[in-house]
């Protein structure tokens, strides 16, 4: 397992607990869905359809009961559909990006998003 770390702001140390929550959950779902099968290089479009269909699920949450957990969880698949259109729109950055991430993952153990 590897651990990331990055600076929070002073100026936004009040979100520290509500990002750390979001975090994990991200990863929690990541992790569950990791054996789904996907395509290897995710259409955009699809993956938009799929963030527009996750919307309507924190809608529906938000109606039901916005103080369940699995608002948590709704809100972390709506993250993670914004990061995976990001690796999608970025595909040629992509491949470099996730060099990088390997390389301090191996010097450091952990990536520090400031100096990528």
């Amino acid at each position: 397992m590897t651990t990331i770390q990055t600076p929070l702001p002073e100026s936004l140390a009040h979100y520290e607990q509500a990002l750390d929550a979001l975090f994990k959950a991200m990863v929690y779902k990541l992790e569950r869905n990791s054996s789904k099968e996907s395509p290897s290089r995710p259409d955009i479009n699809t993956l938009v359809a799929r963030l527009v269909e996750e919307v309507a699920e924190v809608l529906i949450q938000l109606a039901e009961d916005r103080y369940d957990v699995n608002m948590l969880h709704e809100l972390a698949d709506v993250a993670n559909y914004c990061m995976l259109i990001y690796v999608a729109s970025h595909s040629p950055l992509s491949q470099t990006l996730m060099e990088r991430i390997a390389e301090q993952k191996a010097k450091h153990g952990y990536v520090n998003y400031q100096e990528l």
